[in-house]
């Protein structure tokens, strides 16, 4: 049950020093998938996902999954 929108993962990675797959990551979770989704969608274990999920949190300073979607996906 995702959004399908585009989103240029490019900017999370210029603007909060992501990498391609913390912003890949970041970008399924704006379209409204789930972190295990997002996981199977990039091929990375549910485990990894909340890693670079922690890290993600880390670089943009939002304290939660819903803060980091609502500020990243005015972009």
């Amino acid at each position: 049950m995702g959004l399908e929108i585009e989103i240029d993962i490019g900017i999370f990675v210029r603007l909060y020093g992501l990498t391609r797959t913390e912003a890949a990551l970041v970008a399924h979770l704006v379209q409204g998938k789930s972190i295990e989704d997002a996981a199977i969608a990039l091929s990375i274990s549910p485990h990894t996902a909340r890693m670079h999920l922690k890290r993600i949190f880390m670089k943009t300073e939002a304290r939660g999954q819903t803060e980091l979607v609502e500020t990243l996906s005015e972009f």
